[in-house]
Protein backbone atom coordinates (compact mmCIF):
# COMPACT_ATOMS: atom_id res chain seq x y z
CA UNK A 1 0.00 0.00 0.00
CA UNK A 2 1.77 3.19 -1.48
CA UNK A 3 1.73 6.11 0.91
CA UNK A 4 2.80 9.60 0.63
CA UNK A 5 3.60 10.89 4.28
CA UNK A 6 3.91 14.98 5.24
CA UNK A 7 3.38 14.51 8.85
CA UNK A 8 4.65 17.22 11.12
CA UNK A 9 8.02 16.21 13.30
CA UNK A 10 9.09 17.74 16.21
CA UNK A 11 13.23 17.27 17.44
CA UNK A 12 15.44 17.30 20.22
CA UNK A 13 18.59 15.94 21.55
CA UNK A 14 19.56 14.57 24.92
CA UNK A 15 23.22 13.83 25.68
CA UNK A 16 23.77 12.31 21.97
CA UNK A 17 20.38 10.76 21.73
CA UNK A 18 18.60 12.35 18.61
CA UNK A 19 14.61 12.23 19.04
CA UNK A 20 11.96 12.36 16.39
CA UNK A 21 8.28 12.87 17.04
CA UNK A 22 6.04 12.40 14.54
CA UNK A 23 2.91 14.43 14.53
CA UNK A 24 -0.18 12.96 16.47
CA UNK A 25 -1.81 11.78 13.33
CA UNK A 26 1.17 9.29 12.60
CA UNK A 27 1.21 6.19 14.65
CA UNK A 28 -0.32 2.61 14.50
CA UNK A 29 -3.40 3.66 15.32
CA UNK A 30 -4.27 7.04 14.03
CA UNK A 31 -2.19 7.15 10.85
CA UNK A 32 -4.62 7.89 7.84
CA UNK A 33 -7.44 8.52 9.87
CA UNK A 34 -7.52 5.50 11.62
CA UNK A 35 -10.14 5.55 15.15
CA UNK A 36 -9.21 2.27 16.48
CA UNK A 37 -6.15 0.67 18.19
CA UNK A 38 -4.09 -1.04 16.48
CA UNK A 39 -2.24 -3.96 18.12
CA UNK A 40 0.20 -4.63 14.74
CA UNK A 41 3.47 -3.51 16.21
CA UNK A 42 5.25 -6.46 15.73
CA UNK A 43 4.13 -6.72 12.41
CA UNK A 44 5.07 -3.18 12.05
CA UNK A 45 8.62 -3.88 13.04
CA UNK A 46 8.89 -6.68 10.64
CA UNK A 47 7.41 -4.43 7.50
CA UNK A 48 9.97 -1.51 8.14
CA UNK A 49 12.69 -3.78 8.55
CA UNK A 50 12.14 -5.13 5.02
CA UNK A 51 11.35 -1.93 3.52
CA UNK A 52 14.83 -0.62 4.94
CA UNK A 53 16.83 -4.11 3.52
CA UNK A 54 14.61 -3.71 0.02
CA UNK A 55 15.30 -0.28 -0.64
CA UNK A 56 19.15 0.15 1.05
CA UNK A 57 17.73 3.16 3.39
CA UNK A 58 20.19 4.63 5.18
CA UNK A 59 20.21 5.74 8.83
CA UNK A 60 21.12 8.85 9.86
CA UNK A 61 25.25 9.13 10.96
CA UNK A 62 25.61 10.39 14.89
CA UNK A 63 28.43 12.65 14.76
CA UNK A 64 30.87 13.08 18.21
CA UNK A 65 29.41 15.29 21.00
CA UNK A 66 30.26 19.08 20.31
CA UNK A 67 31.98 18.65 23.44
CA UNK A 68 35.03 16.48 21.42
CA UNK A 69 35.10 18.95 18.76
CA UNK A 70 36.15 21.81 20.97
CA UNK A 71 38.48 19.63 22.51
CA UNK A 72 39.85 17.90 19.53
CA UNK A 73 40.01 21.95 18.20
CA UNK A 74 38.89 20.28 15.02
CA UNK A 75 38.38 22.92 12.09
CA UNK A 76 34.56 24.44 11.74
CA UNK A 77 34.54 23.29 8.21
CA UNK A 78 35.27 19.78 9.59
CA UNK A 79 32.48 20.72 12.38
CA UNK A 80 30.04 21.78 9.97
CA UNK A 81 30.35 18.84 8.03
CA UNK A 82 29.50 16.13 10.91
CA UNK A 83 26.39 18.52 11.78
CA UNK A 84 23.27 16.60 13.39
CA UNK A 85 20.58 15.97 10.97
CA UNK A 86 17.28 17.75 12.24
CA UNK A 87 14.32 16.27 10.24
CA UNK A 88 13.97 13.05 8.84
CA UNK A 89 14.69 12.10 5.16
CA UNK A 90 10.99 11.69 2.99
CA UNK A 91 12.10 8.78 2.03
CA UNK A 92 12.05 7.06 5.53
CA UNK A 93 9.03 9.23 6.72
CA UNK A 94 7.38 7.58 3.67
CA UNK A 95 8.82 3.86 4.08
CA UNK A 96 7.76 4.53 8.23
CA UNK A 97 3.91 5.34 6.73
CA UNK A 98 4.07 2.10 4.77
CA UNK A 99 4.95 -0.03 7.19
CA UNK A 100 2.49 0.46 9.67
CA UNK A 101 -0.42 0.69 6.53
CA UNK A 102 0.65 -3.03 5.66
CA UNK A 103 0.82 -4.02 9.59
CA UNK A 104 -2.73 -2.82 9.62
CA UNK A 105 -4.26 -4.23 6.70
CA UNK A 106 -1.97 -7.93 7.19
CA UNK A 107 -3.10 -7.83 11.29
CA UNK A 108 -6.92 -7.05 10.47
CA UNK A 109 -6.87 -9.67 7.84
CA UNK A 110 -5.26 -12.53 10.49
CA UNK A 111 -7.95 -11.39 13.14
CA UNK A 112 -11.23 -11.80 10.59
CA UNK A 113 -9.24 -15.51 10.15
CA UNK A 114 -9.45 -16.16 13.67
CA UNK A 115 -11.81 -13.79 14.92
CA UNK A 116 -10.19 -12.19 17.73
CA UNK A 117 -9.76 -8.70 18.06
CA UNK A 118 -7.82 -8.87 20.25
CA UNK A 119 -4.97 -10.48 18.97
CA UNK A 120 -1.48 -9.52 19.68
CA UNK A 121 1.48 -11.45 17.32
CA UNK A 122 4.92 -12.91 19.11
CA UNK A 123 8.15 -12.82 16.50
CA UNK A 124 7.20 -16.23 15.51
CA UNK A 125 3.66 -15.77 14.63
CA UNK A 126 4.28 -12.23 12.79
CA UNK A 127 6.61 -13.80 10.49
CA UNK A 128 4.39 -16.37 9.86
CA UNK A 129 1.95 -14.02 8.57
CA UNK A 130 4.41 -11.78 6.63
CA UNK A 131 5.09 -14.20 4.04
CA UNK A 132 8.22 -16.47 6.40
CA UNK A 133 10.59 -13.52 4.60
CA UNK A 134 12.67 -13.43 7.71
CA UNK A 135 14.50 -15.76 10.10
CA UNK A 136 14.59 -15.52 13.75
CA UNK A 137 18.73 -15.83 14.24
CA UNK A 138 18.46 -15.75 18.15
CA UNK A 139 16.06 -14.88 20.88
CA UNK A 140 16.39 -14.56 24.37
CA UNK A 141 13.79 -13.54 27.61
CA UNK A 142 15.19 -11.26 29.87
CA UNK A 143 14.38 -11.15 33.54
CA UNK A 144 17.06 -8.39 34.42
CA UNK A 145 16.26 -4.74 34.55
CA UNK A 146 16.35 -3.28 31.10
CA UNK A 147 18.75 0.15 32.06
CA UNK A 148 21.45 -2.77 32.75
CA UNK A 149 20.58 -5.78 30.48
CA UNK A 150 19.45 -4.08 27.28
CA UNK A 151 22.83 -2.30 26.55
CA UNK A 152 24.78 -4.78 27.23
CA UNK A 153 22.81 -7.38 24.70
CA UNK A 154 22.93 -4.42 22.08
CA UNK A 155 26.55 -4.30 22.17
CA UNK A 156 27.42 -7.77 22.22
CA UNK A 157 25.06 -8.43 19.08
CA UNK A 158 26.71 -5.00 17.27
CA UNK A 159 30.16 -6.87 17.85
CA UNK A 160 29.23 -10.36 17.02
CA UNK A 161 31.73 -12.07 14.35
CA UNK A 162 29.50 -14.19 12.69
CA UNK A 163 26.82 -11.31 12.31
CA UNK A 164 29.74 -8.84 10.61
CA UNK A 165 29.04 -9.73 6.84
CA UNK A 166 25.77 -7.54 7.57
CA UNK A 167 25.61 -4.16 6.58
CA UNK A 168 22.44 -3.87 8.55
CA UNK A 169 21.35 -5.90 11.90
CA UNK A 170 17.56 -5.70 12.64
CA UNK A 171 16.27 -6.58 16.03
CA UNK A 172 13.25 -6.32 17.63
CA UNK A 173 12.65 -5.46 21.50
CA UNK A 174 9.04 -6.56 22.86
CA UNK A 175 8.12 -5.56 26.08
CA UNK A 176 4.91 -4.52 28.40
CA UNK A 177 2.71 -6.11 25.31
CA UNK A 178 4.63 -3.35 23.28
CA UNK A 179 7.21 -4.26 19.89
CA UNK A 180 9.86 -1.83 18.68
CA UNK A 181 12.29 -2.28 15.59
CA UNK A 182 15.88 -1.55 16.05
CA UNK A 183 18.27 -1.05 12.86
CA UNK A 184 21.93 -1.23 13.23
CA UNK A 185 23.94 0.63 10.38
CA UNK A 186 27.53 -0.10 10.24
CA UNK A 187 28.36 2.19 7.52
CA UNK A 188 26.77 4.86 9.23
CA UNK A 189 28.55 3.74 12.83
CA UNK A 190 24.35 4.17 14.64
CA UNK A 191 21.39 2.25 16.12
CA UNK A 192 17.94 4.12 15.63
CA UNK A 193 14.85 2.92 17.23
CA UNK A 194 11.41 2.81 15.29
CA UNK A 195 8.43 3.24 17.92
CA UNK A 196 5.02 3.07 16.16
CA UNK A 197 2.86 3.78 19.13
CA UNK A 198 1.26 7.00 20.16
CA UNK A 199 2.93 8.50 23.28
CA UNK A 200 1.60 11.33 25.72
CA UNK A 201 4.10 13.59 26.92
CA UNK A 202 3.00 16.18 30.06
CA UNK A 203 -0.86 15.62 28.87
CA UNK A 204 -0.18 16.12 24.47
CA UNK A 205 -0.45 13.08 22.16
CA UNK A 206 2.09 12.72 19.79
CA UNK A 207 2.61 9.54 17.21
CA UNK A 208 5.23 7.37 16.41
CA UNK A 209 9.11 8.19 17.61
CA UNK A 210 12.38 7.26 15.83
CA UNK A 211 15.58 7.77 18.14
CA UNK A 212 18.81 7.58 17.16
CA UNK A 213 22.21 7.32 18.62
CA UNK A 214 25.80 6.43 18.07
CA UNK A 215 26.78 3.06 18.54
CA UNK A 216 29.38 4.01 20.73
CA UNK A 217 26.50 5.62 22.87
CA UNK A 218 24.75 2.32 23.65
CA UNK A 219 24.34 3.03 27.58
CA UNK A 220 23.25 6.74 27.50
CA UNK A 221 20.84 5.40 24.43
CA UNK A 222 19.27 2.71 26.89
CA UNK A 223 19.03 4.95 29.73
CA UNK A 224 16.29 7.03 26.84
CA UNK A 225 14.48 4.32 25.97
CA UNK A 226 14.02 3.07 29.39
CA UNK A 227 13.02 6.70 30.38
CA UNK A 228 10.78 7.43 27.40
CA UNK A 229 9.58 4.13 25.90
CA UNK A 230 9.69 1.85 28.43
CA UNK A 231 9.12 3.80 31.73
CA UNK A 232 7.03 0.75 33.78
CA UNK A 233 10.70 -0.64 33.35
CA UNK A 234 12.36 1.64 35.60
CA UNK A 235 9.81 0.57 38.70
CA UNK A 236 9.51 -2.98 37.69
CA UNK A 237 11.62 -5.68 36.62
CA UNK A 238 9.33 -7.50 34.09
CA UNK A 239 10.25 -10.15 31.60
CA UNK A 240 11.29 -8.31 28.13
CA UNK A 241 12.46 -10.08 24.83
CA UNK A 242 15.26 -9.59 22.33
CA UNK A 243 15.13 -11.12 18.74
CA UNK A 244 17.77 -10.73 16.24
CA UNK A 245 16.72 -11.16 12.75
CA UNK A 246 17.57 -11.39 9.13
CA UNK A 247 15.88 -11.07 5.72
CA UNK A 248 15.82 -13.91 3.96
CA UNK A 249 14.19 -13.69 0.41
CA UNK A 250 15.92 -13.28 -2.23
CA UNK A 251 16.30 -9.76 -4.34
CA UNK A 252 13.28 -8.90 -6.53
CA UNK A 253 13.21 -6.69 -9.69
CA UNK A 254 12.07 -3.66 -7.68
CA UNK A 255 14.94 -3.98 -4.65
CA UNK A 256 18.06 -1.81 -4.77
CA UNK A 257 20.52 -3.26 -6.41
CA UNK A 258 22.92 -3.22 -3.16
CA UNK A 259 20.44 -5.22 -1.41
CA UNK A 260 22.58 -7.98 -0.57
CA UNK A 261 21.11 -11.53 -0.21
CA UNK A 262 23.81 -12.72 2.56
CA UNK A 263 22.94 -15.97 3.92
CA UNK A 264 22.52 -16.10 7.85
CA UNK A 265 21.68 -19.45 9.43
CA UNK A 266 19.94 -19.67 13.33
CA UNK A 267 22.41 -20.09 15.72
CA UNK A 268 23.42 -19.15 19.62
CA UNK A 269 24.31 -15.57 19.14
CA UNK A 270 22.79 -14.49 23.12
CA UNK A 271 24.88 -17.66 24.90
CA UNK A 272 27.58 -15.52 26.50
CA UNK A 273 25.55 -13.03 28.06
CA UNK A 274 22.56 -15.40 29.02
CA UNK A 275 22.58 -14.22 32.40
CA UNK A 276 19.49 -13.43 33.10
CA UNK A 277 17.73 -15.14 30.27
CA UNK A 278 15.84 -17.94 29.45
CA UNK A 279 16.31 -19.07 26.19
Amino acid sequence: MAHKASHGQGYYEKQGVLVFRLAADFAQSTLAGRKTLSRACTIVCLKMAESVHRSALSMMSIPVRQQAFRQARLKSSNAEAHQRPTSLCKRMITAYANAILDANAIHEEAVEKQKRHDLNFNIPDAVRVCGGKFIEVDFCAVNELMSESLPRLLKMITKDVRLKSLPKLFLILVAYERAILFVVDRKRGSIVLFDSHTHMVEQKVEGAYIAAASLTNMNVFCEWIVENIFPEASITTQEYELSVLHFTERPTPGDCHTSLHIPVVSCRLFNEARKGCAA
